[in-house]
């Protein structure tokens, strides 16, 4: 659609090129005066934060290495990241495998792949939100990826409780966000002392335990819930064949 009506577009109001999901023509900044995200954050006084999200349709990867040796001083927990899952092999382009490799090496581990599909000319197909943009069928294209600190891996224990236990609630605050609840409890489990002067673990388990729950039959209490896992308790199975 977008290059159907591109020549339009490009004359069109901002507001119609924001409404077509056309932010390739929007002139949104001065290219000779570039914004560098951690320089800005210092000049703010900002030394500390918790989640990062990019998502700018262009030089996202760019960004992202302008964070490279702030992730530590900064004490950023978690990001969500654009991703391209096309283009070529150069350790440059902003393509998933680039992000990925470079979000591990700085102690990042994927939670997370929500993926967005793009149906080819020849036969659209419907989209999948009220603007001309992904699919509901199609090759994957582009994709949001999470990525988290994971502080209940054994190598990353000391660097978890560096963090602090304020840090590793929000952590598993923003894991339950992400409809993790799975692993938001493996980090109250596993920093139960560290977290226990910021929140009621026992508590946060049982809610937790109600997010995992979220189906037709009685949510179960936390403990009861395990014990039905260990068990083989059907309700963890999908229904047989009939």
């Amino acid at each position: 659609m977008l290059q159907i009506n591109r020549k339009r577009l490009e004359s069109s109001p901002l507001e119609e090129k924001l409404r077509h999901n056309a932010w390739g023509m929007t002139k949104l900044a001065d290219p000779e005066k570039p914004v560098i995200v951690p320089s800005l954050l210092h000049e703010m006084g900002w030394s500390d934060v918790d989640f990062l999200k990019i998502d700018i349709d262009g030089p996202d990867f760019d960004v992202i290495n302008s964070f490279d040796g702030y992730f530590n001083p900064l004490k950023l927990v978690a990001a969500r990241l654009e991703v391209n899952l096309y283009g070529g092999v150069d350790d440059t382009h902003h393509t998933f495998h680039n992000m990925d490799r470079f979000m591990r090496a700085r102690g990042f581990e994927l939670a997370g792949l929500d993926v967005r599909t793009y149906a080819m000319s020849a036969m659209p197909s419907p989209f999948a939100i009220t603007a001309p943009a992904q699919n509901i069928t199609g090759r994957p294209y582009q994709a949001e990826a999470f990525y988290m600190r994971d502080p209940a891996a054994p190598e990353q224990t000391d660097a978890a409780i560096a963090l602090g236990p304020e840090k590793l609630a929000k952590l598993a605050a923003i894991l339950s966000v992400w409809d993790q609840p799975d692993g938001a409890a493996e980090i109250l489990i596993k920093h139960r002392k560290e977290l226990r002067d910021v929140l009621d673990v026992d508590l946060g388990l049982e809610l937790l335990a109600g997010q995992a729950q979220a189906g037709p039959e009685p949510a179960l209490p936390y403990g009861d819930y395990i014990a039905a896992f260990e068990a083989g308790e059907p309700r963890f199975y999908p229904p047989p064949n009939k």
